[in-house]
């Protein structure tokens, strides 16, 4: 299993620095990895149901739309929606690590067949994959904490099987850099942020409505894009 895979793609040709390995393309799948699949989807939903209800949830329940979702925008609302500290990185930290877990196993099981899951379900085109796959190995010690709220870096460090010891750290680098910079960050940004969140609050019913019609749209494009 020291070898990489004859003719399997361009990005798996050669075996990752610092002695990872390649898992075969013909190796069988663990039993649980249909738990990844479900989990993964249940990922989806959660976010696409964050994008569609966060104008009722950041004030009302912010707590609860951070566990859907911990995107930037989601961070910095519920900041300025009343969320304390401890929910906030308590939840945060669960939700991204959930999140980044998931993905990086689903790129280890199914190695390229799970980049293109996300060519198809995130519109991602093929040539910002083969980029981002081309020099992974030699920048994941900037990629993985940087973009630690990126799910296709997850799943690229799971195919290229970077190890756990090393995966893991950096994710929690990244997490708490993440989690602590928009915390302080929605302080200079408070008002902007505020009228913003007011604004939803006065037109809810409509900033509902049209969420969720752009959840729609979206990910009809992406699935568009992600076939073509």
């Amino acid at each position: 299993m020291n070898d990489p895979p004859a003719d399997h793609s361009a990005h798996l040709r050669e075996p990752a620095p610092g002695g990872d390995t390649y898992i075969e393309p013909t190796a069988p799948l663990p039993r649980w990895h249909f738990g990844l699949v479900a989990a993964f989807i249940a990922l989806i939903v959660c976010s696409n149901f964050a994008n569609a209800l966060w104008a009722k949830w950041v004030v009302e329940h912010p707590s609860w739309l951070l566990a859907l979702s911990s995107r930037v925008r989601f961070l910095l609302f519920t900041r300025v929606g009343g969320i304390d500290a401890v929910p906030y990185f308590a939840i945060g930290a669960i939700r991204l690590s959930i999140a980044g877990g998931v993905c990086y196993g689903i790129g280890r099981v199914y190695q390229d067949r799970a980049l293109v899951w996300f060519r198809r379900f995130t519109g991602t085109s093929q040539q910002s994959i083969d980029g981002m796959t081309s020099g992974f190995a030699s920048a994941r010690w900037i990629l993985i904490p940087f973009f630690v709220g990126s799910n296709i870096i997850c799943a690229i460090a799971g195919l290229t099987r970077t190890r756990m010891k090393i995966f893991a750290p950096l994710f929690a680098l990244g997490v708490a850099g993440r989690l602590t910079l928009y915390w302080f960050l929605a302080e200079p940004l408070e008002k902007p942020l505020r009228s913003f969140v007011d604004f939803s609050q006065k037109h809810q019913l409509k900033f509902v409505a049209g969420s969720i019609a752009l959840v729609v749209v979206v990910n009809a494009r992406n699935l568009r894009r992600g076939r073509a």
